[in-house]
């Protein structure tokens, strides 16, 4: 529709995907969820008429900022979308339900179930930096801390509000996160007790892709990698056509052994990831 203008980087799933929009008619912030099958497949919750019982009952936004609008569930039957309370300014995360048809083409339901607090997450410049689903648990990295949440929705902060955050991610069975700037990483074998690691890395964004590290400092900038954790960051090799500006690329994925590169509104693909030193 001509009326809706888009939030943030849709979330991907291999079953359906999200974006958040406003209906410029109305006011109405809306999270729109499409099946991959089916282009008709569309559902849509309109934020500010979410009403879960009687535990929730008030006005939120959409936190629209971070690398992805919100994360799916390994199995695209939860979704976890940051938003900001109205009334407090704070961050929060609603937990939504999905189901759908035999053949995954449709939905057959979509439901808000849960809004949890991130404990000292206010309002702010990027307050979210990265939302994850790893081994069961939405990981969520905040500029005020580190959170793990569970699909019913029970949060445990798994790293404190003095520390800010840019992602968390797995690599050699153990999980990781990087903070924000350069510094060593910290890890953990559970995904709870966190403490520094050997690592020392600037790192922003991460994606474990096959047998390589893929680093973005920031959305929109290009890429460097690194064969191991601990590696230096050499920088990806691009065809001399691409553009070098900081806001052009968008998504790098590897998918049956081959990787595909958003760049502006184009898809590339590749058959490796080569690197160039710095």
């Amino acid at each position: 529709r001509s009326t809706l203008r888009q939030f943030g980087q849709p979330a991907v799933n291999n079953l359906a995907f999200a974006r958040g929009t406003l209906d410029t008619e109305t006011g109405e912030e809306i999270i729109e969820f499409q099946t991959v099958l089916n282009a008709g497949g569309v559902a849509q919750v309109v934020v500010d008429s979410v009403r879960i019982d009687s535990t929730f009952d008030e006005l939120v936004a959409l936190e629209t900022k971070a690398r992805t609008i919100g994360a799916f569930s390994r199995d695209a039957r939860v979704y976890a979308q940051p938003i900001i309370r109205r009334t407090t300014r704070t961050v929060a995360i609603m937990l939504i339900r999905l189901d759908y048809d035999e053949t995954f083409e449709r939905f057959t339901a979509v439901e808000p179930y849960a809004v949890v607090d991130l404990p000292g997450t206010r309002e702010d410049d990027r307050p979210v930096s990265t939302i994850r689903f790893l081994d069961g648990f939405f990981f969520v990295a905040t500029k005020f801390g580190g959170y793990r949440i569970s699909r019913a929705g029970e949060v445990e902060e798994v790293i404190g509000q003095s520390t800010a955050m840019r992602d968390f991610f797995k690599y050699e069975g153990d999980f990781y996160a990087a903070r924000e700037g350069t510094g060593d990483l910290l890890v953990s074998n559970d995904g709870v007790f966190f403490r520094p690691s050997p690592f020392v890395q600037d790192f922003g964004i991460v994606e474990v892709l096959g047998d390589q590290i893929v680093v973005q400092r920031f959305e929109g900038w290009p890429y460097f990698v690194a064969d191991e954790l601990g590696d230096p960051l050499d920088s990806l090799a691009l065809n001399g056509s691409f553009a070098r500006e900081r806001d052009r690329y968008y998504g790098l994925d590897r998918l049956r052994d081959r990787y595909y590169l958003g760049l502006d509104r184009t898809l590339y693909v590749a058959d490796t990831l080569p690197s160039v030193a710095r």
